[in-house]
């Protein structure tokens, strides 16, 4: 793609080639006495533009002829008493051609004596985000044993790495404002330099440690997930007893949906409930648990019935 120069970018060459005359003219009329000053100057700006023909060789593919072309440039600026005589007629396409180099090299020049300060990656507006932690959780956990807020705050700061990805490092620095009790301040204050240190930088490191010091092994966690059941005595539905579980079996660091869908089945104590749902055990989570969502509301009337009978029959024999 062709490149032109504007005026004021060429005023701007003409400029700094005036400054290296007007430094020769000195050094002259100074007897020398600034001789190397002007000629690193001179020397400076034929290194940049050497490097711009090599460059523009590899460009253009053209390395011969552009060579020769930049070559007379180069004489043209640094000796601009032997104006370097154009090959061929003004008006043939060669010169033209050359013409057109010339202006190419004129604006890189141009662009290399006046380099632009570099964008900056962050918009003003992204660059004023502030995280609150209201907007991630309140971390509350009432002992060192309190796996589930553990596991809530963990879901929160995964997420809450998804919306500001471009903004990590704030949230770290967020995350200790999100300690919002004494049991949360304690264990804090307990952790060794090091751990304080990697936590300002990482969220990755604050799952790691909650994990650590509020969850367990994830032996334990499985142990704790595995005891995890659903009967009808409980105040829940049993599709919330499979969010529950599937939840504390991801944090022990359980991936298979199959391993976790069969934990899951093998929970349901209802036994007219469980049977209900063997032809899903072998498919997905997804699947598994909208059946599950589907009938769960028949069988707690089922079920419901079912104890009232027994209620009669057994006030009935007294």
């Amino acid at each position: 793609m062709e490149r032109r120069v504007t005026r004021s970018d060429t005023k701007e060459v003409e400029k700094a080639r005036n400054n290296t005359d007007g430094m020769k003219e000195d050094t002259e009329t100074r007897g020398g006495r600034q001789e190397h000053s002007g000629s690193d100057t001179r020397r400076s700006l034929e290194l940049a533009i050497r490097e711009l023909i090599r460059d523009a060789g590899e460009d253009r593919k053209q390395a011969a002829e552009d060579r020769k072309r930049m070559e007379a440039l180069i004489q043209y600026l640094i000796k601009p008493s032997e104006p370097p005589k154009p090959p061929e007629a003004p008006n043939s396409p060669e010169a033209a051609n050359d013409s057109r180099t010339i202006a190419e090299i004129l604006e890189r020049i141009v662009e290399r004596l006046n380099p632009k300060p570099p964008k900056s990656s962050q918009s003003p507006e992204s660059s004023n985000v502030t995280i609150k932690p209201s907007e991630i959780y309140e971390f509350k956990p009432t002992s060192r044993q309190d796996e589930r807020s553990a596991r809530i705050f963990i879901e929160r700061i995964q997420d809450a790495k998804a919306t500001y990805q471009d903004h990590i490092p704030k949230l770290a620095m967020a995350l200790p404002r999100c300690l919002f009790n004494e049991v949360a301040h304690t264990w804090f204050s307990a952790l060794s330099e090091a751990d304080k240190y990697d936590i300002r930088t990482s969220p990755d490191i604050w799952i790691n440690l909650i994990k650590r010091d509020f969850m367990g092994t994830a032996a334990q966690l499985r142990y704790t997930a595995g005891k995890e059941t659903f009967n009808w005595d409980q105040d829940r539905t049993p599709a919330e007893y499979v969010d529950e579980k599937v939840a504390k079996l991801r944090v022990a660091r359980m991936t298979a949906e199959e391993d976790i869908v069969t934990r899951v089945y093998k929970g349901l104590e209802p036994r007219e409930l469980r049977v209900s749902m063997t032809p899903y055990k072998g498919g997905g989570l997804r699947a598994f648990s909208e059946m599950l969502r589907e009938i769960q509301d028949d069988h707690r009337h089922i079920h419901k019935t079912t104890s009232r009978t027994k209620e009669s029959r057994y006030s009935s024999r007294n």
